[in-house]
């Protein structure tokens, strides 16, 4: 007999192998959706959805039913940060995102679940998200509620794939913009990488929330980091997104451009992709920035 934990496991399992073996994705998610929906954890719905999109099989309808039992939870005041961990989030939106499946009143209530784990008192009341359904139930909790007293540790992984997700779909939620962007100011560099500094950067600017403070404050933060491996293909692409994020956003800053193009000189030319190149070249051009 399966439970939640076993599809996740096997969907899991084959996703990450890439193995995509469509009679086995549907049956699997006719037994997810017949499972009792308080059998199921935020990392359960998370998984299985993430495993759907990384094969690239897109079934609409358990995207539905996992979108319906996370209302169902919100319902009756269970869709809490102690249930859908940060990554778990970050996973579930991005799912949605890269399955381009538009659901407005999900991306609001897990944008006020993001909130609920970044949120420390000292930043005073809590502006949820609020929903733009009128026939939404939702269970948001006072501005009085004790929330632990300091803010959830949100790794910059699950900040950037929540930045990006709501990026690619075009979720602009200023309330969730306001309390992202406190969070990224509080960033030190520990446990990031330039990856993340540059897809954060990238998908702030395109969702319009990018004040020159935090762009400065996120380009320190990679400036102090430790380069990588001149082989490692991740390099370039993370100085393109970083550079074309300065050039949308017009900030003038001549020693990022440097840095930028003294750190994409380290990287061996089988690391670049065409793509890298581009952006990166377009990026500096654009700037004004010809002499490098």
């Amino acid at each position: 007999r399966y439970d939640a934990q076993a599809v996740s496991n096997i969907l899991n399992a084959f996703a990450k192998a890439n193995v995509r073996d469509e009679e086995l994705f549907e049956e699997l998610s006719r037994v997810a959706m017949r499972l009792p929906m308080n059998s199921f954890s935020g990392q359960h719905v998370a998984t299985i959805l993430n495993a759907y999109t990384r094969v690239g099989i897109i079934n609409e309808e358990l995207f539905k039913h996992m979108s319906s039992l996370l209302r169902y939870w919100d319902r009756f005041g269970q869709l809490t940060p102690s249930r859908v961990a940060p990554q778990a989030v970050a996973l579930i939106l991005n799912a949605f995102a890269r399955a381009k499946i538009e659901d407005i009143d999900l991306f609001e209530r897990m944008a006020r679940l993001v909130q609920l784990h970044l949120h420390s008192p000292l930043d005073g009341p809590l502006d949820l998200v609020p929903s733009s359904s009128l026939a939404a139930e939702v269970s948001q909790p006072s501005p009085q509620v004790d929330t632990g007293g300091t803010r959830e540790a949100m790794s910059p992984q699950a900040v950037s794939n929540i930045v990006n997700a709501c990026a690619n779909g075009n979720f602009k939620a200023p309330q969730l913009l306001n309390t992202l962007e406190r969070a990224i100011m509080a960033f030190d560099g520990r446990s990031m990488s330039l990856q993340h500094v540059s897809c954060i950067a990238n998908g702030m600017v395109r969702l319009g929330q990018a004040p020159l403070p935090m762009l400065e404050h996120l380009t320190k933060l990679a400036r102090n980091m430790s380069p990588s491996s001149p082989a490692d293909p991740s390099g370039p692409l993370s100085l393109s997104l970083l550079a074309n994020a300065l050039c949308k956003s017009e900030v003038s800053d001549e020693e990022s451009f440097r840095w930028i193009a003294k750190q994409a000189q380290r990287y061996e030319a089988s690391a670049f992709s065409a793509q890298s190149v581009a952006m990166l070249a377009n990026s500096f051009a654009r700037a004004g920035r010809r002499d490098h």
